[in-house]
């Protein structure tokens, strides 16, 4: 029963790691049943968060491997089954988690473990929930931003264009730790959804985008994901003219427009060359 109180020790918390790396999968179960209603405590520790990140690295080989549970080791859950479980609990505290430096990492370590879950998604529709209803610092801060970018798929990226409209205002785009997160998010909209934060958002000053050392690289985020010939050089329409006056701007476009082109155009269309190149 001193297993949290073992993690959350400087020198225990090392034990604990040296043995849960030669800990059979009984064990583990053993040891991570006993962790439950103590989840955030331990993920934010700086010590217990260590041991954490241990026991879902070795679990998760375990699971894999595992082949010869006996009837009496039945009785506990599978590791799997623990995971979400324990995943389920530390979502109860999803606002403090994310934005702590330890926590979201754990966080992250659980998520990537558990993709495919009926729980990961329960996670993914809670994270974009509390963006719709107020959520409106984590895009800038550095732990909430980084959990974001790292679990980001449709469904947050549509929640976050459809709900957080001061992260692609241009104070927003030029935020060196919002600016990372509307790059991400860019890979994971539909193409009406990309078309339209262009349109809504990017299109209108686009000159003083390409001019900031940060925003540029969210530009050149939109030209990378273009989703098709025609949006692809309307974009560059609207670009060519304006990174003429900057030689950093025009090569860092010219650059994305060549990796778009010979992803999605081999046969090298002479027009757009020469839009490109003009």
């Amino acid at each position: 029963g001193k297993e949290v109180r073992l993690c959350c020790h400087p020198d225990g918390s090392r034990i604990v790691e040296t043995l849960l790396r030669s800990a059979t999968n009984f064990q583990l179960r053993v040891f991570w049943d006993r962790l439950a209603g103590a989840a955030f405590k331990l993920a934010t520790n700086r010590y217990a968060s260590h041991c954490l990140e241990v026991l879902i690295e070795v679990a998760q080989a375990s699971e894999s491997d595992n082949h010869d549970v006996d009837d009496e080791q039945q009785e506990l859950p599978r590791l799997e089954v623990l995971r979400d479980r324990f995943l389920a609990e530390l979502s109860e505290s999803l606002p403090g988690c994310i934005s702590h430096p330890q926590g979201s990492h754990v966080l992250r370590r659980l998520m990537a473990a558990a993709k495919g879950s009926a729980e990961h998604a329960a996670v993914i529709a809670r994270l974009a929930e509390a963006l719709a209803h107020g959520e409106s610092d984590w895009p800038y801060e550095t732990s909430s931003s980084a959990f974001l970018q790292a679990v980001m798929n449709g469904e947050l990226a549509e929640a976050l264009l459809a709900n957080q409209p001061g992260l692609f205002a241009r104070s927003g785009l030029t935020h060196k730790t919002g600016s990372h997160l509307v790059e991400c998010l860019v890979g994971h909209l539909p193409a009406p959804k990309l078309n339209e934060l262009y349109r809504r958002h990017l299109k209108s000053h686009l000159a003083a985008l390409i001019e900031h050392s940060v925003s540029m690289h969210v530009v050149k985020a939109v030209i990378k994901h273009a989703p098709s010939l025609p949006q692809f050089k309307l974009m560059l329409d609207d670009l060519s003219p304006l990174a003429a006056s900057s030689l950093r701007s025009r090569l860092s476009i010219l650059n994305a427009a060549v990796v778009w082109l010979n992803e999605h155009q081999p046969q090298r269309d002479v027009q757009t060359m020469q839009t490109v190149f003009k």
